[in-house]
């Protein structure tokens, strides 16, 4: 039996979110602190902080012709109030269902699931003091797969059927707003150019069929993102 790697990645990319988070918000930037003169000039210096946050998404998106779930963390530096930029992955998932072509409908369901990572881009647009405009752009890699979930002997066993890489460039909109200090609310939406998969399994009948359409990477999400840091 294979291990399902992406059963731990929830657990694993909320525990990142809130250790860098919690760094984050013990970093934060000094305004208006004096320094001491270092070169006989009488103009008081002031220390300055790079800024940066935290983002957690939980995205809605179509995976395979079924519902599924994009959940997913980012850390980004703003260079200005116009650019950022950083690192981000994302865990996806669309639920088990029985597939009549690989036969056993009874004992066995399958899962189109998998992890991305890469870096983004971000341009951004400030509407008020407290609002603005994202543009993010996604460049990243993954691996999907094909799983099995079947229950025999009183245990569940679930097993990779077939797994292929890929890589995607997801542009998005997001609309964000501040309401406590260090906390920031965007909700927006996204769309996944990704090339194509070949996923391929053994049926009952020792068949080979196709388990997915190769563009099934593919698709539009939208959702939320929380984000923590110094904005």
């Amino acid at each position: 039996m294979k291990t399902n790697y992406t059963m731990r990645a929830p657990t694993i990319l909320f525990a990142i979110y809130f250790m860098l988070s919690a760094y984050l918000l013990s970093a934060q930037p000094v305004n208006n602190s004096f320094l001491p003169p270092s070169n006989g000039n009488t103009e008081p210096e002031i220390k300055k902080t790079a800024t940066a946050y935290m983002g957690l998404t939980v995205n809605y998106s179509e995976i395979d012709n079924r519902d599924g779930m994009i959940i997913g963390c980012r850390g980004g530096w703003i260079v200005n109030k116009y650019v950022a930029l950083g690192l981000g992955g994302y865990l996806f998932l669309n639920g088990y269902r029985p597939n009549l072509d690989m036969g056993n409908a009874y004992y066995y369901s399958y899962s189109t699931e998998g992890v991305c990572g890469g870096f983004f881009l971000e341009g951004l647009l400030p509407l008020t003091n407290n609002s603005k405009i994202a543009i993010p752009v996604f460049f990243g890699s993954g691996v999907v797969t094909y799983s099995s979930d079947s229950y025999f002997n009183s245990s569940w066993n679930t097993n990779i059927e077939a797994s292929d890489n890929y890589l995607t460039l997801e542009p998005g909109f997001e609309y964000e707003f501040g309401f406590i200090k260090f906390i920031r609310l965007a909700a927006g939406f996204y769309y996944r150019f990704s090339t194509s998969v070949d996923l391929f399994g053994i049926n009952d009948k020792f068949e080979m069929v196709k388990l997915t359409d190769k563009n099934v990477m593919d698709g539009l999400s939208f959702g939320i993102t929380l984000k923590i840091g110094n904005f």
